[in-house]
């Protein structure tokens, strides 16, 4: 599924999902998710950024499993591995 980030507080770690297709003043239909759902990597998606979700099955009320920005520049860098004897990889 995919949505655009309704917001997310920073100082709460959570924010809200409008899923795609769905208008932003439809509480009843937005998703809800947590800094933890976020994919491995990812930085937190700003307002009104697109996503990619799962929700969470058989919940009562619409949380997402997972969350994954769907822009590429939302990914914090990777890091390459330095070799070396100082840093014990001969």
């Amino acid at each position: 599924m995919t949505g655009n980030v309704k917001y997310f507080d920073s100082t709460r770690r959570f924010g809200h999902i409008v899923p795609e297709g769905k208008k932003l003043e439809d509480k009843a239909s937005q998703v809800f998710f947590h800094e933890t759902d976020l994919e491995a990597g990812a930085k937190i998606p700003d307002k009104g950024e697109e996503v990619e979700y799962e929700l969470v099955p058989h919940c009562p009320w619409k949380r997402a499993l997972w969350v994954r920005p769907l822009n590429k520049r939302a990914y914090a860098p990777v890091r390459e591995m330095r070799k070396g004897a100082a840093y014990g990889t001969d």
